[in-house]
């Protein structure tokens, strides 16, 4: 009872973020984006299920997969791509619904169909064409702080450049998640991110990429298990420490929310001259 109390409010959250005002913010110029629209909201609703489900049944920690869905739920990447006419939304709906599939049938053949397939939609949907160089400065501007924390490079006219890909107030938990990561047992599948990382890195268009979506979930892990690692110490200063980052956090989110829904909104119509597509 207590678990599903809590999926539903995970739920409750996301069709809030996603659904509310949806045709007004970002501003819609163009109803017949809409419709596409209401695609990526409702994907939104359902990717952080599907990757509760692919933790619980590939970590077999409960708490875990709770806590790791809501972080991603919180993430501001998350919730604007989940706003927009968004070409990555899908990919990473189906990453985290093949990785789920893929740990309920571990036959070799599925997996690398699986795998293959997933490559195939990925391409089509979101061409990347590499460039033959080894561009080493793009790997540390996207493994960041800055990009991380304070300021998303990745812009692009339907997101916000003022706020990183992650709240401040998690730092401690992500720099800890990475010291814990061995503990939940899914060290294999944090290739997918850093496969994706070098993708970008390579991108000629760079630092104009909605890939790094794409690791969003995996940093919701890396996050979760930080968390765990200071609440699970059960000393009082540590878990005072994590109540207080987390109530930070929703700060936080409050903050980002604001900007999103009042200051982004007006930016949009001051500069619709300058858009190069409609979301």
């Amino acid at each position: 009872m207590k678990k599903w109390f809590f999926i539903s409010l995970i739920l409750i959250f996301n069709l809030a973020t996603r659904f509310w005002r949806l045709g007004m913010v970002p501003p819609l110029f163009d109803d017949h984006y809409f419709s596409v629209r209401v695609i990526s909201a409702g994907l939104g609703v359902i990717t952080p299920l599907i990757l509760y489900f692919y933790l619980k049944k590939s970590s077999a920690r409960e708490k875990f997969a709770e806590l790791s869905s809501f972080i991603f739920s919180l993430l501001p990447s998350s919730i604007i791509e989940s706003r927009i006419v968004s070409p990555v939304q899908f990919p990473l709906f189906l990453l985290l619904l093949f990785l789920f599939l893929a740990s309920v049938n571990k036959n070799i053949t599925f997996r690398l169909a699986l795998t293959a397939f997933y490559l195939i939609i990925l391409f089509y949907i979101y061409p990347i064409v590499l460039v033959l160089i080894w561009p080493l400065s793009n790997l540390f501007t996207l493994l960041s702080f800055d990009l991380l924390i304070f300021h998303n490079i990745t812009f692009y006219w339907g997101g916000i450049r003022e706020f990183g890909l992650l709240y401040l107030s998690f730092l401690p938990f992500l720099l800890l998640g990475f010291i814990s990561l061995p503990s939940i047992r899914l060290t294999k599948i944090f290739i997918i991110p850093l496969i994706v990382i070098f993708l970008i890195a390579f991108s000629p268009t760079f630092p104009e990429s909605r890939l790094f979506y794409l690791t969003a979930p995996f940093f919701s892990m890396i996050i979760t298990s930080g968390i765990l690692y200071f609440w699970e110490n059960k000393k009082i200063s540590m878990r005072l420490i994590t109540c207080l980052l987390l109530f930070i956090s929703v700060y936080e989110l409050s903050q980002f929310l604001h900007h999103y829904h009042v200051h982004y909104k007006e930016d949009i119509r001051t500069n619709i001259n300058k858009l190069p597509t409609n979301f």
